[in-house]
């Protein structure tokens, strides 16, 4: 089971092609995108460089920041989203300003097989914001795809 949130869900796309055969499902909590949006974009390329430049430590985080913005970055998302080839749940936050529920449902569209849940009231962190509700969306769907098919 792969888990990530906003920027990682890219990641586990992307590994998840790499980790097939073994993956039995993933999690994308603030995570969605396939549409690129030139100005915001652009400023968030112009922070990635600045930051990989001040901060070394962090170059790797900020060199993703920087790539997974570009407009072929983007148009890669939709397609590498339909070749999943294992449940995926959506998990988005009714209040997230940084991705927003449109987003979300956009990208999830593309799963051959996903489940979109909202946090009512959540913003962008629920797993800061509102652990509880967002371990009762995970458990039982980790549960039902973790458990032994017949």
């Amino acid at each position: 089971m792969l888990i990530g949130h906003s920027l990682g869900g890219s990641v586990v796309l992307h590994a998840s092609e790499q980790l097939r055969p073994q993956l039995l499902g993933v999690v994308l909590i603030g995570s969605g995108g396939g549409v690129y949006q030139r100005r915001p974009f652009r400023q968030l390329r112009r922070v990635g460089h600045v930051l990989a430049l001040t901060q070394r430590d962090r170059r790797a985080a900020r060199g993703l920041l920087i790539n997974s913005t570009q407009r072929r970055a983007v148009a890669d998302l939709p397609k590498r989203v339909a070749r999943l080839a294992v449940p995926s749940l959506w998990i988005a936050g009714s209040r997230d300003r940084v991705m927003q529920l449109l987003y979300v449902r956009h990208l999830a569209g593309y799963a051959p097989d996903h489940e979109v849940e909202v946090l009512e009231g959540a913003g962008h962190l629920p797993m800061r914001d509102q652990p509880g509700p967002l371990q009762q969306l995970l458990e039982p769907w980790l549960q039902r795809v973790a458990s032994p098919r017949s």
